[in-house]
């Protein structure tokens, strides 16, 4: 398995995480009222602890999975949950 195979595979295990957390969070069911990023962060245990740049690998794992279709970005400031 070369590097980014490897990589890929990591990622693919972060979305899975990310979704099983969501799944765990009524808050994050389809309809529900969502979670903000921080909030999911810390359920998933995904903080770095980084001066004024922590929540961006859980936030860019949302985008995917945005992206993907299975979650949806509702609100100001933005919530998360599962897209039905």
């Amino acid at each position: 398995m070369n590097l980014d195979t490897r990589g890929q595979a990591l990622v693919e295990q972060l979305k899975l995480h990310v979704l099983d957390v969501l799944q765990a969070l009524s808050q994050c069911h389809p309809g529900g009222p969502g979670l903000g990023n921080a909030v999911i962060e810390r359920h998933a245990g995904l903080a770095l602890h980084l001066d004024r740049q922590d929540h961006w690998l859980c936030w860019s794992i949302l985008k995917v999975l945005q992206r993907e279709g299975k979650v949806e970005a509702i609100g100001d400031p933005t919530k998360w949950r599962l897209k039905v």
